[in-house]
């Protein structure tokens, strides 16, 4: 396919052709929007100055979704040559703060709803679930930690913007690095005094994790030092090795070499004590792996 035959697909699969729309297709119930993450939201608002009557227009479709409580379903196309999606319009009602200052413009959000090979599906059979006595014990330490009498973003400063600006300052104007307050810092005393009962019971109704950690053991490389390691070890004389003989001899059996010479000084010690309860009575570790597997 050429790009042109691309781009003559795209306009032919499009409702509107010859623009950039967002065309209304139909009304869905609030409740049927599925729970998803999306990408590339948008929101839309009229232009009465582009589109005479577009305001009414807006406020009455607005007033009516939010009363009906319905989200729209609508074929949107960003540019003419581009192809068009389905998305999910949402009204949103506007929010005015205890002070009368707006916090939610009202408008309409708009969403790119996914095809259907972008939804992962997910089996039936989850395995274990909460039971009653875990669900009751998370529910309880909620009810403990509610915040009340607070607006988030109104009822206090982003103490790292606060910060910021207060540094952006100090540089400008020459005064004092002032210390941003930070509100919203946890105190766990406080929790542990509203919830510390809640948070024990919930602890205590979780079920156990079985972990399971398998360890991976080092790669090894034989011993070539010719060394006999079982006669220095009856001889005490395993501390006249060289901290570089005592580890080719770890890790030619895979022990870890790290440490100081005395922690491998250990490790060898240990691991010739081994191969002599074994019956070993050679003098290298490779011989003594054999014997070991056999």
């Amino acid at each position: 396919m050429t790009a042109e035959d691309v781009r003559v697909i795209r306009r032919k699969s499009n409702a509107n052709k010859g623009t950039a729309s967002l065309i209304l297709v139909g009304f869905k119930p609030i409740a049927s929007m599925p729970r998803l993450t999306f990408q590339n939201s948008y929101f839309a608002y009229p232009n009465e100055e582009k589109v005479t009557g577009s305001g009414d227009a807006f406020a009455a479709l607005l007033a009516s979704m939010l009363r009906k409580e319905v989200i729209a379903i609508g074929e949107l196309l960003l540019r003419a040559t581009a192809s068009s999606r389905l998305v999910a319009i949402v009204p949103q009602a506007e929010y005015h703060s205890e002070d009368g200052r707006q916090t939610k413009p009202p408008g309409l959000l708009i969403f790119q709803l996914p095809f259907e090979d972008d939804i992962r599906s997910i089996e039936d059979d989850c395995g274990e679930t909460a039971d009653e006595d875990l669900v009751e014990a998370a529910v309880e330490l909620v009810k403990h930690q509610r915040i009340h009498g607070v607006e988030w973003g109104v009822s206090f400063e982003n103490p790292a913007l606060a910060e910021f600006w207060n540094y952006i300052e100090s540089i400008a104007i020459g005064i004092p690095l002032q210390r941003a307050d930070n509100e919203v810092e946890i105190d766990s005393d406080a929790i542990l005094a509203a919830a510390g009962a809640q948070i024990e019971a919930l602890r205590i109704a979780l079920p156990e994790d079985e972990v399971k950690v398998k360890k991976r053991k080092a790669a090894t490389q034989p011993d070539e030092s010719d060394i006999d390691w079982i006669h220095l070890y009856k001889t005490d004389s395993l501390s006249d090795c060289s901290a570089t003989k005592l580890k080719n001899y770890l890790r030619s059996i895979g022990e870890k070499l790290t440490g100081r010479k005395a922690d491998l000084l250990e490790r060898v010690r240990g691991s010739v004590e081994e191969r002599i309860k074994k019956g070993d009575v050679n003098s290298g570790p490779a011989d003594a792996s054999k014997e070991e597997e056999a």
